[in-house]
């Protein structure tokens, strides 16, 4: 991912007072909306970023803002987006300094626009069928932890990885085009879960190196991390991740991990501080009974033998730690015992490793 921010700061010098000083100030809406970079902010960092989220929500050409700080306009205009992938259609900003006597006397925010007010019109109301399309298949009863696994499948069912899409940082590559990026795929994602009620977040930094987004999702109140291009089978072969063999179409290996699970691979660079995530209790592998502290030989084969049942061409198995790992390898591939757990006389099965992760993938044939 590559993450652009066009900043382009200008001082007027003017000869003469400037109107009477006044600065619009917007009402602090967003103290009633979780928006976790807004929650953040210091107050009167908020009051600047109420200023620049009703400018870019309105499609405004300019609005006097509260600060001549451009740290501070960095930071809180980066918030905003975080917070906000409705707002797509933006390409950066300049700021106005008027300066009287060396003295600025007022400051003056002008958003660039990479569309116009029409195109943006219809790009809203399609992301609107695809978001009406998406929440009427969430399953009856379904609670946080259902909704987001939901979210993440349907969302790498119905998109492909691809560097190559003019709209890939913003919603409109996932909910129009059908092929995104990282950060794409993390503001679609963050859009879902904040129409349901669930309390999500774009954060960013590094992965193998390079910039990268992911999730901030909240469940059981609760913090977690979810890395949908790292879940998309798309993307996983398409770049050189820690995986080896054939994949499953979806990877949950990075879908509610802590803190201490991402780091293997991630590296935080956030404009605001994150909470350190350290549950498992909505970890998948967790919640659908695929975590393993032990060898479990009757465990094993009675997952896949549902798997098999149900009709599953994968299934994949998290352990707790290297030790187990290295039992489930021994035992499975080494020893070949894998073949007197999959019913049916198998003879052939193809497997995939994430050796950070603790996974083993198997895909059944």
């Amino acid at each position: 991912m590559k993450r652009w921010i066009s900043c382009i700061f200008i001082t007027v010098l003017v000869f003469g007072l400037i109107g009477n000083g006044k600065i619009n100030v917007y009402a602090k809406e967003s103290e009633e909306i979780n928006y976790f970079a807004y929650n953040q902010l210091s107050e009167e960092e908020q009051v600047v970023y109420q200023e620049i989220y009703q400018t870019l929500i309105a499609v405004k050409e300019s609005v006097q803002i509260s600060t001549s700080s451009r740290e501070v306009i960095d930071k809180v205009f980066q918030c905003v987006k975080n917070d906000h992938p409705e707002i797509f259609y933006d390409k950066g900003y300049e700021v106005v300094h008027y300066v009287t006597q060396n003295k600025i006397e007022k400051t003056v925010f002008k958003p660039t626009y990479k569309m116009n007010k029409s195109t943006i019109r219809q790009n809203r109301k399609a992301i609107g069928q695809y978001v009406k399309k998406c929440l009427e298949g969430i399953p009856q009863d379904a609670g946080e932890y259902e909704k987001i696994l939901y979210f993440y499948e349907y969302i790498i069912k119905n998109t492909e990885y691809s560097s190559d899409i003019a709209n890939g940082q913003s919603i409109c590559s996932v909910m129009i085009d059908g092929r995104t990026v990282c950060q794409g795929y993390t503001k679609a994602f963050q859009y879902l879960c904040q129409k349901s009620g669930i309390d999500a977040t774009m954060v960013t930094g590094y992965a193998n190196g390079m910039s990268h987004a992911w999730n901030l999702v909240y469940a059981e109140g609760k913090p977690y991390y979810v890395d949908l291009t790292w879940g998309d089978a798309s993307y996983i072969t398409t770049e050189d991740n820690d995986y080896s063999g054939t994949i499953p179409p979806i990877n949950y290996d990075y879908f509610m991990v802590t803190t201490d699970m991402l780091s293997q691979t991630h590296e935080l660079d956030n404009v605001v501080e994150v909470p350190k995530c350290v549950n498992m209790e909505q970890n998948y592998f967790v919640k659908e009974d695929l975590f393993f502290i032990n060898y479990d030989e009757n465990k094993l084969r009675q997952i896949f033998t549902d798997a098999v049942e149900s009709g599953e061409n994968y299934v994949t198995i998290k352990c707790n730690g290297t030790t187990v790992f290295r039992m489930m390898k021994e035992h499975l591939i080494e020893k070949q015992e894998i073949f007197l757990l999959i019913p049916g006389g198998s003879t052939s099965v193809v497997f995939a490793e994430n050796s950070l992760q603790y996974t083993l993938s198997f895909m059944l044939e």
